[in-house]
């Protein structure tokens, strides 16, 4: 089965159903910068629609989310190169 990131392209919107299964054993697995893990948390919580803006070099689909927190805005840019997304139409 393909994996549903490596048939992505720029343009296409896509939702994180859920954690990536490769973070579920960090800290001791695979290091996860703690707010990384609470940007997945938000967009997992919100259900939040992302866009593709981007395929790299290595063919990895990646999004750009700003997120206003406390009232600061955050920018964040995302590789989705993992399990957990699901297209939207």
């Amino acid at each position: 089965m393909v994996e549903l990131w490596r048939s992505l392209r720029v343009g296409d919107r896509v939702r994180i159903a859920h954690m990536p299964q490769d973070f579920a054993g960090a800290p001791d697995t695979y290091r996860l910068h703690d707010e990384t893990r609470e940007l997945y948390e938000h967009l997992v919580a919100e259900a939040t629609i992302l866009t593709v803006t981007e395929i790299d070099d290595w063919d990895a689909p990646w999004i750009d989310y700003t997120w206003v927190r406390n009232g600061i805005e955050e920018f964040h840019s995302l590789g989705l190169n993992h399990d957990g997304l699901e297209r939207v139409p």
